[in-house]
């Protein structure tokens, strides 16, 4: 059974293509429908790899390619290692929201990186509203193509 479910996923594309579906919601969404399509359910399957601390995209590269996990905190600390200069290059505001969604990513997991409602929630919501954040940027657009910025950071990672 192991073998088939290796062969379930990797039939999904190669580890590079997974990484870059799992960073983007629409993609991240329709390669998780099409898994369990195939009655593989990503939350059940982290769990029973016992990787809750880790990105479900790291029990997939675990289960198909054998890679080890990282947790969700070694992500993170990567993303700040290799992203240091752009985060330093930022205003102390735009910073702190930045640093704000990679503690919820690191707390959460990335479904709270899917929705602009994270920014009504700890630690950003303290920063203020959703319309002070946006201001921070220059607007919300560009406060919501954070989202998609760090995502991007997590799984280049």
């Amino acid at each position: 059974m192991e073998l088939r479910l290796r062969d379930r996923i990797a039939a999904e594309g190669d580890e590079d293509t997974l990484r870059e579906r799992w960073s983007r919601v629409p993609s991240r969404h329709a390669l998780a429908s099409s898994l369990e399509a195939q009655g593989i359910d990503v939350d059940s399957l982290v769990e029973s790899a016992g990787l809750t601390d880790s990105d479900p995209l790291d029990a997939l590269l675990q289960v198909a390619w054998n890679r080890p996990a990282r947790t969700r905190s070694e992500r993170v600390r990567q993303v700040r290692e290799q992203h240091a200069t752009e985060l330093a290059a930022q205003t102390a505001e735009a910073r702190a929201v930045l640093e704000g969604l990679l503690a919820r990513y690191e707390e959460f997991g990335v479904t709270d990186l899917e929705t602009t409602e994270v920014f009504r929630l700890a630690p950003l919501g303290d920063l203020g509203s959703p319309v002070d954040l946006a201001r921070v940027f220059g607007g919300g657009d560009v406060l919501r193509a954070q989202l998609e910025r760090v995502q991007s950071w997590l799984y280049a990672a």
